[in-house]
């Protein structure tokens, strides 16, 4: 389980080209892919200082209690994750992606603040254009193109890897944040 930081899941083709999964913060369990083939079918790096913590569960752990909270919350996570990513689709629109990513990034990781009387999220992304691009499904250009367009839109300020956009309603909010489609 990662307790802090980010880390990226990854794969890579026959040419040797890296298409991103998942990107891992706090909270999030690694390595679930492998409960049931006994084989890790991706690869991971941590993006920055990270921290990661071992469960230990009853999957082929012998003489090991079972603690039954432990892995109702551990399926529970799992059944979340891979709902997420099942869902997810690339590249249709990669300026709404990127919408849809940063807004699912702001509520994961951002850090709201108050700026003039209007609510903003700060996100310090801990991955690159080239990352994103990688995740999203589409160039680390058309990632860079669209932060531009977005923030000639007033809809968002970029500097560097710092990221401020204006917070959704309150209302938007209590509807929950999804995993980027």
């Amino acid at each position: 389980m990662v307790r802090s930081g980010c880390v990226k899941l990854y794969e890579e083709n026959a040419n040797g080209e890296e298409r991103v999964l998942q990107f891992a913060f706090a909270g999030d369990l690694l390595g679930l892919e492998a409960l049931g083939s006994q084989r890790h079918e991706c690869h991971a790096v941590a993006l920055g200082n990270v921290m990661t913590c071992r469960l230990l569960a009853p999957f082929g752990v012998p003489d090991e209690p079972v603690n039954a909270e432990h892995c109702r919350r551990l399926v529970q996570r799992a059944s979340t994750i891979l709902q997420a990513c099942m869902h997810r689709s690339r590249g249709a629109d990669p300026l709404a992606s990127l919408q849809e990513f940063l807004g699912w990034l702001a509520h994961r990781i951002g850090r709201e603040l108050e700026r003039e009387g209007r609510r903003y999220w700060q996100i310090q992304l801990p991955m690159s254009r080239l990352e994103i691009g990688a995740y999203l499904g589409c160039a680390e250009e058309t990632v860079c193109r669209s932060l531009r367009r977005l923030q000639r839109q007033g809809q968002l300020e970029v500097r560097g890897r710092e990221i401020l956009m204006e917070a959704p309603p309150r209302a938007a909010l209590l509807a929950g944040a999804t995993a980027p489609r």
